[in-house]
């Protein structure tokens, strides 16, 4: 009987836990949105939400 292949992401938490699963950088353009920006989106949604 065959055994079931693991997601990569449970080989890489068990051998680095949480730090261990950010995404790797992806190839192809830059983002266009800063991290600025999407603080700020995350705050204006919070507080729409309420």
């Amino acid at each position: 009987m065959r055994r079931r292949h693991r997601p990569g992401a449970v080989h890489r938490f068990a051998a680095g836990g949480f730090d261990a699963l950010a995404d790797a950088p992806r190839p192809g353009r830059p983002a266009s949105i800063t991290r600025e920006d999407r603080e700020a989106l995350a705050a204006l949604l919070d507080e729409s939400a309420r």
